[in-house]
């Protein structure tokens, strides 16, 4: 069907009729269409994808624990100069690293393969492990270093 205002060559007439408004067509309008989210609402959009399993709470709860014990032994390694206590809370660190490498793997258990990633998002999980032990090996090659300093120079401990 022909448009109303354009002639046989798809050029605008040169007089239109009194009281039309010329119009052009770009393409589809979507008036419902979803507002694009930011990347913390596609975050948050996920986190809660992940919260609404049963399971994943109990990772949560631990990771809150172990968040907060994380807290209490920085400031208390930080006011008793202890190495000992310095490896012990690099151990929780690790472990709160661990808890969001089982939280990743929810999450892509959940997720499907598309024909963007056809093999799912099953290598993020050995991604997150990989990042877990590389920091681990870090943390132990920073106990070493501190380890060799106190040994050279023995700071006074405060129990």
């Amino acid at each position: 069907m022909p448009h109303p205002f354009r002639s046989r060559e798809n050029q605008l007439p040169e007089r239109l009729p009194a009281g039309a408004v010329p119009l052009l067509i770009m393409g589809t309008i979507h008036l419902f269409r979803k507002p694009q989210r930011s990347f913390f609402g596609k975050l948050l959009q996920e986190f809660r994808l992940v919260a609404a399993d049963r399971r994943s709470w109990k990772i949560l709860l631990f990771g809150a624990i172990n968040l907060t014990c994380t807290g209490f032994l920085l400031m208390w390694c930080s006011s008793t100069n202890s190495i000992a206590l310095t490896a012990y809370t690099y151990l929780t660190i690790f472990d709160l690293f661990s808890l969001m490498t089982c939280l990743i793997s929810y999450w892509v258990m959940m997720r499907k393969p598309s024909p963007v990633y056809s093999f799912g998002f099953e290598r993020l999980e050995v991604l997150a492990v990989f990042a877990s032990t590389v920091l681990a090996q870090l943390g132990a090659l920073f106990i070493l270093k501190e380890s060799a300093e106190r040994f050279l120079e023995q700071p006074e401990i405060h129990t």
